[in-house]
């Protein structure tokens, strides 16, 4: 890894990663971009051994991979590259996108996994749809769409 690893958006990610079971620095090969705010902090990366780290996120219950037989999940995969895994049962999740040879890791600031189902797959909670996509899509944090937390309310946060 490079000289990204001592930004601070680097090391809470794999801060994170490590707190969840995952060794993600054994799957970096190279840090070719790194998010900041108002962007979900992250990076982008080359991996040497994305089948590695698809396993240990398959194996690791903490984590559900997008259901695209599901409308949310079909719609997260329009978004997203590659295969991509969540992490579940949080405020904020871990969220990982994966393609051949490189890959995206980033904090949702606004988690839409509910839970793991039986098969692996991320179990959505479609009241935070709306403010996941205001919030980590559109990069608009202070925009508030309807979510669990608010309910059916549209507004601004100051």
């Amino acid at each position: 890894m490079s000289d990204a690893n001592d930004r601070p958006e680097v090391r809470s990610v794999l801060h994170r990663a490590a707190i969840l079971r995952v060794p993600l620095q054994n799957y970096v090969d190279k840090i070719t971009f790194v998010y900041e705010k108002p962007a979900a902090i992250g990076f982008d990366f080359d991996s040497s051994n994305t089948r590695g780290l698809i396993l240990a996120l398959t194996l690791n219950t903490s984590f559900g991979v997008d259901n695209k037989s599901e409308i949310p999940g079909h719609l997260a995969t329009k978004l997203a590259r590659g295969i991509s895994y969540r992490e579940v049962n949080s405020n904020d999740s871990l969220h990982f996108e994966i393609s051949k040879y490189d890959a995206n890791v980033h904090i949702d600031t606004v988690s839409v996994a509910l839970e793991r189902d039986e098969h692996g797959y991320i179990v959505y909670d479609t009241a935070n749809l709306l403010q996941h996509l205001v919030s980590d899509h559109l990069n608009r944090p202070n925009i508030i769409a309807p979510n669990r937390k608010d309910g059916f309310v549209i507004g601004w946060r100051f």
